[in-house]
């Protein structure tokens, strides 16, 4: 997995730490991707709903989540656009992260994963692209494709720098679920965004991060997500082994906010999208 990293992470790391750190939390965080740059993406899914629109339901959160499970382990096809927001304080320090993600998966091993940054501004477009013949990635600002062994360690390894957006939506599609496993659902309603019906789950999961889901009522496509953590700074320091960096990392307040937009599930996708390398 560390042979994947791209080349370029100590010049990365000396020239912005804080967004260094920010990209390296892998283990840490939980992906949230997003939808199109409107003024309304701005929002929030709690700022979005009004508390009274809330209905009572007979389905539980626990079942909601073998639903979304269901639809995205079991998919023959699978394709969104999203974007992501973040915010990361360090107490001295804001900075703010938002990137843009286009997703295709054809069941068993065809993905192609597209993201950039909006801000700050990113001038190439990193992808993931595998089929039947393998897999490879191609990091900015590099143009080399650099091989994987596997779809799943090409995923793990940019999960980091593309703040989960590569690899959030494919771990789903892969079965692998512990991202959204909750230990406890803290409020769970029906309601009602821009006409659309959706439940409404919000929790503590497994590594103790308040999540707030908004999921489609009719497909179980998850189309919102917000997540709030925080991170001491020691504990950042042993996960990352980021004694290079030559200063100790401070504690970090951690909240994301991402979207998704145009999910489709089991529609045609064209193979040659797996073997073609735009803007590169």
């Amino acid at each position: 997995l560390h042979d994947a990293l791209p080349i370029y992470f100590p010049k990365y790391m000396k020239q912005k730490p804080l967004l260094f750190v920010n990209s390296l939390i892998v283990g840490l965080t939980l992906c949230l991707c997003g939808s199109s740059c409107s003024q309304k993406s701005n929002e929030t899914v709690s700022q979005k709903i009004n508390p009274q629109q809330g209905t009572s339901i007979t389905t539980t959160g626990d079942e909601v989540i073998l639903k979304i499970l269901a639809a995205y382990n079991n998919a023959a096809s699978f394709q969104c656009d999203g974007t992501l927001r973040g915010k990361i304080n360090s107490g001295t320090v804001s900075q703010a992260d938002e990137k843009q993600t286009k997703i295709l998966f054809v069941r068993p091993h065809c993905l192609r994963v597209e993201w950039s940054n909006l801000n700050p501004v990113g001038s190439k477009t990193n992808l993931i692209i595998a089929s039947a013949s393998g897999a490879c990635l191609y990091m900015s600002p590099s143009s080399k494709p650099q091989k994987s062994s596997s779809l799943r360690g090409a995923i793990d390894a940019t999960a980091g720098v593309s703040s989960e957006l590569s690899s959030f939506i494919p771990r789903l599609l892969l079965g692998d679920n512990s991202s959204i496993r909750f230990k406890n659902n803290n409020d769970f309603r029906e309601v009602e965004i821009d006409g659309r019906k959706y439940f409404l789950l919000v929790g503590i999961n497994s590594s103790e991060r308040r999540i707030e889901l908004a999921i489609d009522r009719e497909t179980y496509a998850i189309s919102e997500a917000k997540e709030t953590f925080s991170v001491k700074g020691n504990e950042l320091q042993k996960q990352l082994d980021a004694t290079a960096i030559g200063r100790n990392l401070p504690d970090l307040d951690i909240e994301r906010v991402a979207k998704y937009t145009n999910v489709k599930f089991n529609e045609a996708i064209s193979p040659s999208t797996f073997d073609q390398v735009s803007g590169k």
